[in-house]
């Protein structure tokens, strides 16, 4: 006696399985990740610059430098840093747990296009301030850094 075997149905398995992981990713976030995610998706405007070492300006900002900086972050996962009308960086970022920094706290990580690209990424903090939110960037934890910028949040997605 012969089995017959319909390929089609073993295909359709095979094809839908990539899709349901990769579709279910995002559930696997903790529900704290998940509004961390939320509250950062919009539009981002640049409110000043801390530059830690020593230099003739401690802060800058878009009335000393003449110009605007955005940072749109996208439920894909991608982000864009724009200078007035102008793409200056893009990339995607990922939210994870950083653990090697003593206490784990749950970060967001910016990336170039792709995750390889960067060696040292760049790290941001969401935290509110009265009603607002502020979202800071600076260089990965553990690491001394130069600067540090603060970026309030002007429209959600």
């Amino acid at each position: 006696m012969k089995v017959k075997i319909n390929m089609k149905k073993y295909l359709f398995v095979l094809m839908l399985l990539p899709m349901l992981w990769v579709g279910c990713e995002e559930n696997n976030y903790s529900p704290h990740l998940r509004e961390l995610k939320s509250n950062l998706i919009g539009t981002w405007q640049w409110v000043e610059t801390h530059i830690e070492l020593p230099s003739p300006h401690d802060k800058i900002n878009p009335e000393s430098e003449g110009y605007n900086e955005y940072y749109i972050f996208e439920e894909n996962d991608t982000w864009r840093l724009m200078r007035d009308e102008r793409l200056l960086r893009s990339g995607i970022f990922k939210i994870k747990k950083v653990t090697d920094c003593g206490e784990p706290f749950d970060g967001i990580y910016l990336y170039g296009s792709k995750v390889s690209d960067a060696i040292h990424p760049e790290m941001i903090e969401l935290h509110k301030d009265n009603n607002d939110m502020i979202l800071t960037i600076g260089p990965y934890p553990c690491m001394p850094g130069t600067s540090s910028s603060e970026w309030k949040k002007i429209s959600s997605k």
